[in-house]
């Protein structure tokens, strides 16, 4: 069953995926089937793998006596190892994420990572330019996403990806994306202190998602933020 949800481009099961999708909520549901079902698939493939050896040691065990016994289910036992060390062996050599999806981090993160663990974890941070309403962002050197910048800084990041689904949490992405969108950037520091950020990441390489209608306005935003006397330059990487 979890196999045949996974095998979405393979006949018959191609043809069930299809028909599926022809509605609407279930082609929204399982858009992306193997981050749902992949990891039911492997627990079933281990519950199953144990149980398939279990059975052929004691098939060995019922049919075969003393010493040759022994050698044989020993055999087996090594066999099955090894098998499963040879399938296994790309996830040990650095391949456990493939090649074609693993994307260069540029080192200017890494040192904006190394900078904010020197600062006060509390303090909030306000990350522009603030891309697609969706929550996607797009970065000019390949990467597309929900965002990383958590898994390097500590301190809470105002970022789309947190505050989706929820019309209490909208508030500060709509009102930010008011100002911007008017370039009404004298507001900034008004709901910067309303909602207690203490910092900006203006990321020039952000860039706008190939779909959305609208610019970023990153060039308008950096214009002020560098002649504004609210703002400061702590560090430019």
């Amino acid at each position: 069953l979890v196999f045949s949800l996974l095998a979405t481009d393979t006949p018959p099961f191609k043809q069930f995926t299809l028909l599926m999708q022809e509605v609407p909520v279930l082609k929204q549901a399982f858009r992306v089937a193997f981050t749902k079902f992949s990891l039911a698939l492997g627990f079933f493939y281990a519950i199953f793998f144990a149980l398939g050896t279990a059975a052929i040691l004691q098939s060995v065990y019922r049919f075969l006596q003393g010493k040759k016994q022994t050698a044989i289910r020993i055999l087996i036992i090594v066999i099955m190892t090894a098998s499963i060390i040879y399938f296994s062996l790309p996830v040990f050599t650095g391949n456990f994420i493939y090649s074609r999806i693993r994307t260069n981090i540029p080192s200017q993160y890494f040192q904006m990572f190394e900078f904010f663990k020197q600062q006060d974890k509390t303090e909030r941070i306000a990350n522009l330019p603030q891309g697609w309403n969706w929550g996607w962002t797009v970065y000019n050197w390949g990467y597309t996403g929900s965002g990383f910048l958590w898994y390097g800084i500590e301190q809470p990041i105002m970022d789309r990806a947190f505050d989706v689904w929820g019309k209490s949490n909208e508030a500060y992405f709509w009102e930010l994306s008011h100002i911007i969108y008017s370039e009404n950037y004298s507001a900034l520091p008004d709901l910067f202190e309303k909602y207690h950020i203490s910092w900006v990441i203006l990321d020039k390489n952000v860039v706008p998602y190939l779909n959305a209608k609208s610019a970023l306005y990153t060039n308008n935003i950096d214009a002020y933020l560098s002649s504004s006397p609210d703002f400061t330059l702590s560090k430019e990487f």
